[in-house]
């Protein structure tokens, strides 16, 4: 029985030197967040789930975790371990390469090609339509020997299907840098790649 009580009495010290390093390393802002959620899910504001959530839950979890504290050590080593090496999953970022590319292009036959024609009127009759601004600013990154090209890429979204991603591009001394999407379809397998 005396390794039972040395057992939990390891849990308890590993439970609290967890507690406040997690307390010590929480960035600030957390107070913003469940804001944010308290006001997207009304029922967190009430009298139960706040009972539930600050004074009956964590009991549970610490209680818990005095029988699991090895398991929450090696996860913790994991995690820095992990944290040290630069390790975890990085989202892959979209970028338009040079095989890509399709034809160089003028703003004016962009902008024209672009021209939303809504019968509602519900987008503007502008490049892009409500995304006209978004394409100003994509024109203010232009220097003068750059130069607009359309492309089309096949990018394997994360956690979903394969798309063909379509749009224009700006070259800069021959290295496609910025781009403004035109169109994102899911990919036909069929079509082969």
């Amino acid at each position: 029985m005396i390794y039972l009580y040395g057992y939990l009495a390891i849990g308890a010290v590993v439970f609290l030197v967890m507690y406040v390093s997690h307390k010590l390393g929480t960035k600030s802002g957390g107070e913003e967040f469940s804001d944010l959620l308290d006001d997207i899910l009304p029922h967190r504001k009430t009298l139960s789930y706040r009972i539930i959530y600050h004074y009956v839950g964590p009991p549970i979890v610490a209680g818990i975790g005095l029988f699991v504290w090895p398991a929450i050590v090696y996860m913790k080593i994991q995690e820095m371990r992990k944290g040290e090496s630069g390790g975890g999953y990085v989202e892959p970022v979209f970028s338009v390469g040079k095989d890509d590319l399709l034809a160089k292009q003028t703003i004016e036959q962009i902008e024209s090609a672009e021209i939303i024609s809504d019968p509602l009127g519900a987008a503007p009759a502008l490049p892009f339509g409500h995304l006209h601004q978004c394409w100003l600013a994509f024109l203010a990154q232009m220097l003068p020997d750059d130069e607009l090209w359309s492309f089309q890429s096949t990018w394997d979204v994360p956690w979903s299907e394969k798309e063909i991603r379509c749009g224009y591009v700006l070259v800069r001394a021959g290295i496609p840098d910025a781009y403004v999407l035109s169109e994102a379809m899911p990919f036909d397998s069929e079509d082969g790649d």
